[in-house]
């Protein structure tokens, strides 16, 4: 959610996060926090491509899709 709102982040690696290794910081808090500071380029680059993944891989149909390969698989 924070990277569609814009907002770059840093977090602890955990598996439901690694998909998104390529947008964001993990861990080293200190030095991901300078990095984001002082690199304005690097937040809107991060956030830009984090934005447009979510979107190709999150969107309506794809969910509408997935929840239907779902029920068919329990009929």
């Amino acid at each position: 959610m924070s990277l569609l709102l814009g907002v770059p982040v840093i977090a602890d690696k955990i598996p439901s996060y690694e998909e998104f290794r390529d947008f964001i910081l993990f861990s080293d808090w200190q030095n991901s926090l300078y990095t984001y500071a002082t690199n304005k380029e690097l937040r809107h680059q991060h956030i830009a491509q984090a934005q447009k993944y979510i979107s190709m891989k999150y969107n309506k149909d794809r969910v509408i899709s997935q929840w239907s390969s779902l029920f068919q698989a329990l009929l």
